[in-house]
C-alpha cells in the first residue's frame, strides 16, 4: 500500500525538489504549519470494523486501471479527483497496486509527521526504477547514508553555502547580458545571397539556451525585437549557468544535449516510477529510458575523468576545469570512492542529484517572470527595489548589458516585494508530492474515530 500526499493547488503543475534557500524556506513553513492531531495506530480489535477505508474511484480496465488516465493527464485528472471527494482522499488502481491520495491539509500534514517506523519513504525504490541503481548498490548506498548527510552540509550550511552561492552569481552575471541576442549588423544585412551564411553563423553566435527556445528576430511596431519561448527560455538558462556552480563547467559543456536529455528524462519520471515492463511501446518511456542511458553515460564519464584527476593521471582533454567543481560534488565523490561505491552507482547518485537541482525548481522563475511582467507597476517597483543592489557596468563599447556586482545578502534581507513575489509564485505554481509505503496500519481523520480512515499496511 502506497500514499501518495500531496498540496493540490489550483494551477499548480509540478512539484518542487527543494534545495538550498528553498529547502531552508519550506522547512520553517512545515514547522510552521505542523498540526496538532494525531494519528492511531490500528488496534487488532473489532473497533476497526467502525472505520471506512479510503473511497475508491471505479475504474473500467483490469490491472490496468487508472494508469491510462495518471499517464496523459495526471495533474488534470487528480484536480478532478480532488473536486469529487472534497473529504481529502482517495484511491486509484495502478498497475495492479492499490495508492492512496491524500490532499486533505491536515490529514496529509498529519502523516507526514508520523515516525518512520510507521511509514517510510521510497526514495530507495526511487534509486532503482528511476536512476538506475543495481539493489546491492543501492544497499551499499544506504549504508553511507551518515556521511552523506554530513556532505549535504557543504551544500546547504556556511561556508560551503556562501562559496557555492559566490560562484553561481558569477556565472549568471558573465551570461545573464545575452539570455536573448542576436548580431544586429547581421540582422540587417539584405542581400538574398548572403541570408544562409547570415543564418549559419547567427546559430553559432546564438547563446543555446536561445536556440532551445526557438529564439528569433520578429518585427513588432515598429521595432525589431526577439522573440523567444520563455519557459524553455529561462529554465535552460539557469540550468546551463548555475550548474557550473555545482558539477563545473566541463561537466556542462561536454554534453550540448544534456539539458535536452534530463527535460525528456523528467516527463516520464512517474512512469519510470511505476516500472512498467520494458516491451510496451509507448514511445514517450522508451525516449525516458533512452534519456537515462545517455545521462548516466555522461555521469559515468565524468566520474571516470575525477578518479583519474585524483590518482594523479591526466583526466583528459575535454576535463581541464575539474578544479570547479562545487566542493559538495567533491566531497561526495570522495566518500563514495574511499567506501568502494562502484562507478555505475556513483553515476546514478549524480544523475538522481542532477535531476533534483534541476527538473522542478527551474520552472519557478518563468512563472515569476511571467506573472511580474502582467503587472507593470509592481515591476518597476521590484526593479526599484532591487537596483541599489544590482550593479551594472557602464560600458559603450559592448551591446550586451553586463553585471559588475550583486550584493545576495541585501536581495534577501532588504527586498519584501522580491520575497513576497517568490513565495506567492510558489503558491500559485507548485503542488509538492511526497510518497509513503506504510509499514503497520494506519488511521487518519476525526476525532474520536468518527469519519476516520483506515489505510492497512503495505504486503
Amino acid at each position: 500500500m502506497e500514499v501518495h500526499v500531496r498540496r493540490l493547488v489550483p494551477g499548480g503543475d509540478w512539484a518542487v525538489m527543494l534545495a538550498g534557500f528553498t529547502a531552508a524556506l519550506m522547512a520553517v513553513l512545515l514547522a510552521l504549519t505542523r498540526s496538532r492531531r494525531t494519528i492511531t495506530t490500528t488496534p487488532s480489535t473489532s473497533t476497526t470494523k467502525s472505520w471506512s477505508c479510503p473511497p475508491r474511484v471505479p475504474f473500467r480496465i483490469p490491472f490496468i486501471g487508472h494508469t491510462i488516465q495518471m499517464a496523459l493527464d495526471a495533474n488534470g485528472f487528480l484536480a478532478r479527483l480532488r473536486d469529487r471527494y472534497p473529504e481529502g482522499v482517495f484511491s486509484l488502481r495502478l498497475c495492479g497496486r492499490l495508492h492512496h491520495f491524500v490532499h486533505g491539509p491536515r490529514m496529509a500534514t498529519t502523516l507526514l509527521n508520523r515516525p518512520r517506523t510507521t511509514a517510510e519513504t521510497l526514495s530507495g525504490g526511487l534509486l532503482v526504477s528511476n536512476f538506475g541503481f543495481s539493489e546491492e548498490d543501492r544497499l551499499h548506498h544506504a549504508g553511507l547514508a551518515a556521511e552523506s548527510r554530513e556532505n549535504f552540509r557543504l551544500l546547504l550550511s556556511e561556508p560551503g553555502l556562501s562559496h557555492l552561492v559566490k560562484s553561481t552569481v558569477g556565472h549568471v552575471c558573465d551570461h545573464v547580458g545575452r539570455l536573448v541576442c542576436f548580431d544586429e549588423q547581421e540582422q540587417q544585412q539584405q542581400q538574398q545571397q548572403q541570408q544562409q551564411q547570415q543564418q549559419q553563423q547567427q546559430q553559432q553566435q546564438q547563446p543555446e539556451w536561445a536556440r532551445m527556445a526557438g529564439a528569433k528576430m520578429v518585427s513588432g511596431q515598429g521595432e525589431r525585437v526577439v522573440e523567444a519561448e520563455l519557459i524553455e527560455l529561462t529554465r535552460n538558462f539557469v540550468a546551463m549557468t548555475a550548474n557550473r556552480a555545482l558539477f563545473g563547467s566541463d561537466f556542462v559543456d561536454n554534453m550540448p544535449d544534456l539539458w535536452s536529455w534530463l527535460w525528456k528524462f523528467d516527463e516520464a519520471f512517474l512512469l519510470l516510477a511505476a516500472r512498467l515492463p520494458g516491451w510496451i511501446p509507448w514511445p514517450r518511456l522508451r525516449e525516458a529510458r533512452r534519456a537515462q542511458r545517455r545521462l548516466l553515460s555522461h555521469a559515468r564519464d565524468f566520474n571516470t575523468a575525477v578518479d583519474r584527476q585524483v590518482s594523479g593521471q591526466d583526466p583528459g582533454p575535454r576535463w581541464r576545469r575539474l578544479h570547479q567543481v562545487s566542493g559538495f560534488v567533491t566531497a561526495r565523490h570522495n566518500t563514495y570512492r574511499q567506501h568502494g561505491l562502484s562507478l555505475a552507482a556513483r553515476a546514478s547518485s549524480d544523475l538522481a542529484l542532477l535531476w533534483a537541482m534541476n527538473a522542478n525548481a527551474n520552472l519557478l522563475v518563468p512563472w515569476m517572470l511571467f506573472e511580474l511582467y502582467q503587472r507593470p507597476e509592481l515591476l518597476r517597483a521590484i526593479r526599484s527595489e532591487i537596483g541599489p543592489f544590482i550593479r551594472i557596468a557602464d560600458d559603450d563599447d559592448d551591446d550586451d548589458e553586463a553585471i559588475e556586482q550583486v550584493d545576495v545578502k541585501g536581495l534577501l534581507e532588504r527586498c519584501p516585494r522580491l520575497k513576497a513575489a517568490y513565495v506567492e509564485t510558489l503558491r500559485l505554481y507548485t503542488g509538492p508530492w511526497t510518497m509513503r509505503k506504510l509499514r503497520e496500519d494506519v488511521v487518519l481523520g476525526g476525532k474520536g474515530g468518527v469519519g476516520s480512515r483506515v489505510f492497512p499496511r503495505a504486503d
